[in-house]
């Protein structure tokens, strides 16, 4: 799942979002979620230009958005959190209908002291909305930027497999070559100019599958993407297509014939 990274503040964002389309369709994904595609006309050029391969979209919640091959027959804002998530439910060949929340929880603010344990109970209070939401909906898949992962808030990540959810990356990794993942990195230049600029690498994005669908979507293989640089900026030289990577998964029960349901 795709976290776009378009906040007004951010870097190159014209170079970047006419990018997009193209590079999100090579992967041939079969759903797309993306996170902070907050202005009403960045939305409508990814859906205008992607619809010849994605002609179903949905948008909802801050600044969520899912494009789909398949017809989306729900589309609705749960929970309060954060701008609340994007509940969708999409009719896949081969699986049936798949219930998918995009999710875009808050990161840490860079602030000492008393700013960082606000920030930390309000993150805390996030994920249990996330959670009680997403049960109540009868959500099969979490997917989007959780903030949150073996590196950052690890309590709320745990928190998230406790209650049963399947990390699909991790399914499908050995833990040694998982250790060295991450989806979001300092290094990257769009990383460079922000308050966050000295937090480590961390895996924050996540596809998460719900103990209750696991056997019919069943994690089968998980990659991150879209870590290349191969937007060109004047100035600047290439950088990449977010300041967040990708992460493209394949679900699928023990009976379904490949390739499944690609998400990115």
């Amino acid at each position: 799942m795709r976290r776009f990274g378009m906040v007004p503040e951010a870097a190159h964002v014209e170079a970047r979002l006419h990018a997009a389309p193209a590079a999100l369709i090579a992967l041939n994904a079969d759903i797309v979620a993306l996170q902070e595609v907050f202005e009403a006309r960045h939305r409508d050029f990814l859906a205008a230009a992607m619809r010849p391969v994605y002609p179903e979209h949905a948008s909802g919640g801050h600044g969520l958005m899912l494009l789909s091959r398949h017809p989306i027959v729900e589309a609705r804002v749960i929970g309060r959190a954060d701008g609340g998530f994007l509940a969708t439910a999409i009719e896949a060949p081969k699986i049936g209908r798949v219930s998918l929340v995009n999710v875009h929880l808050r990161p840490e603010l860079p602030i000492p002291l008393i700013g960082r344990a606000v920030s930390a109970a309000r993150r805390r209070a996030a994920v249990g909305d996330l959670m009680r939401a997403a049960g109540a909906s009868g959500a099969a898949v979490l997917a989007g930027d959780f903030n949150a992962g073996p590196e950052s808030a690890p309590a709320n990540y745990r928190r998230l497999l406790a209650a049963g959810y399947v990390d699909a990356l991790a399914a499908t990794h050995d833990p040694a070559r998982l250790r060295a993942a991450a989806t979001w990195d300092p290094a990257n230049p769009l990383n460079a100019a922000t308050p966050y600029r000295r937090a480590p690498r961390q895996r924050i994005d996540h596809v998460l599958v719900s103990a209750g669908a696991v056997r019919d979507l069943m994690p089968r293989a998980a990659r991150i993407v879209l870590t290349a640089p191969v937007v060109p900026v004047l100035g600047v030289g290439m950088v990449t297509l977010s300041d967040h990577f990708g992460v493209l998964v394949q679900l699928g029960g023990a009976g379904t014939a490949s390739p499944g349901c690609p998400m990115c």
